[in-house]
């Protein structure tokens, strides 16, 4: 956190989330490390940086391609599954295996049970 905060980011925005959804991809679990955000040097990794196994960089892709699917549908996991053209259980698996809840991919608004959309609170 400490280098993304002292970085001078001279392409806003834009360099920040690519800088972040690369990470997310070239991370073997959900931590991601400092190593892996290639801060001040090229964007491709130099020899004597840790790609991972092929199963590591598999595994990372496919949970950004998860938060990339459940960002699109605000968490709706069935239209989520549809997207990826899975069953719901089966997506379902995929996010346990990933740890990602689809909760936190909730708009900020609710709907409650009478089919009203409310603010969260």
């Amino acid at each position: 956190m400490q280098a993304l905060m002292l970085h001078n980011w001279p392409g806003n925005i834009r360099e920040l989330a690519n800088v972040i959804q690369r990470a997310v991809v070239l991370a073997p679990n959900s931590l991601i490390t400092p190593d892996l955000l290639l801060l001040g040097r090229e964007m491709s990794p130099s020899p004597c940086h840790k790609l991972g196994s092929l199963k590591e960089v598999q595994q990372g892709s496919e949970r950004a391609y998860l938060i990339r699917v459940l960002t699109a549908t605000q968490g709706n996991v069935s239209q989520a599954a549809a997207l990826a053209g899975r069953y719901r259980a089966d997506f379902y698996k995929l996010l346990r295996k990933h740890t990602l809840d689809p909760r936190t991919f909730k708009d900020e608004q609710t709907t409650k049970p009478g089919g009203r959309i409310t603010p969260a609170t």
